[in-house]
């Protein structure tokens, strides 16, 4: 349901909580990484489009052909080893898209601006 009124200026509202979950809390003194709990924003307005585009391109090029194969094969049988075919390639475009994302666009901390 999308509403009709935009609140896309408001803030978003963040809390930081900290539990042990029975540990004894002796044992975890100077251990608290406040890195492993910092949640980053990708800035799209800042990326470098042109950059992330071509390197997409070039790299997700090459598996039209796999897809198109996938498909021509189930017309006729869907062979047995398909979901295996149609899960590496599902993984392939994902890895590219992330590959291309931390080279061509910045992340700030989430809530920075």
């Amino acid at each position: 349901m999308d509403p009709s009124i935009n609140f896309s200026y408001h803030l978003p509202i963040t809390a930081k909580v900290i539990t042990n979950h029975g540990l004894n809390v002796s044992d975890n003194i100077g251990k608290i990484n406040d890195n492993d709990n910092i949640q980053w924003q990708m800035r799209w307005d800042k990326a470098d489009k042109t950059g992330y585009y071509c390197y997409t391109g070039n790299h997700l090029t090459p598996l039209v052909d796999v897809v198109s194969n996938i498909l021509h094969t189930c017309a006729v049988s869907v062979p047995p080893d398909v979901v295996d075919c149609i899960e590496h390639t599902y993984d392939t475009v994902v890895s590219i898209l992330k590959t291309a994302s931390s080279i061509y666009v910045p992340k700030v901390k989430k809530g920075f601006f």
